[in-house]
């Protein structure tokens, strides 16, 4: 049983996608407790040429097709796909993931026993181009996270 499959459903972003798996080239070595799957959602850009590149570079690297558009069919294949692994870890094709990130999700799943469900941790936003100052006062609209203390509370 993996302890921690990574799960990235991609349409039709094949550059970014392709950011985020130079990162995973990059992750500090857990490799004997992680698999990494992508759900390629019936992308008709290089998606699958990207994909193709990492087969030997990720261990514990595969890919499937989901001919069903939208990111709940993409999802539920994914979970169909890694009934066996402990956790899920939902990656999106946009996400760089910090070089111990893996480390330290491996780290936490570890550490939290049965009685947990989910686990979270920082997101930061990375804008392509600086956007308006006022978006930064509604960061979590675009996913920014910020840990808090109060876990469990």
């Amino acid at each position: 049983m993996t302890l921690l499959a990574i799960a990235i459903c991609t349409w039709n972003n094949a550059d970014s996608l392709q950011r985020v798996l130079d990162r995973l080239t990059q992750q500090t070595p857990s490799h004997a407790d992680i698999e990494v799957l992508v759900v390629d959602n019936n992308s008709t850009d290089h998606t699958a040429i990207v994909i193709d590149q990492y087969r030997d570079l990720i261990p514990g690297f595969r890919s499937v097709f989901e001919p069903v558009p939208g990111l709940t069919p993409a999802r539920v294949r994914a979970v169909g796909e890694l009934a066996d692994a402990r956790w899920i870890a939902f990656v999106d094709d946009d996400c760089l993931l910090a070089p111990d990130w893996s480390e330290s999700a491996v780290r936490a799943c570890r550490a939290a026993g049965d009685g947990i469900a989910a686990i979270g941790g920082l997101v930061e936003l990375d804008f392509e181009v600086e956007p308006p100052r006022w978006i930064y006062r509604i960061a979590g609209a675009y996913a920014e996270q910020r840990p808090r203390s109060d876990a469990g509370a």
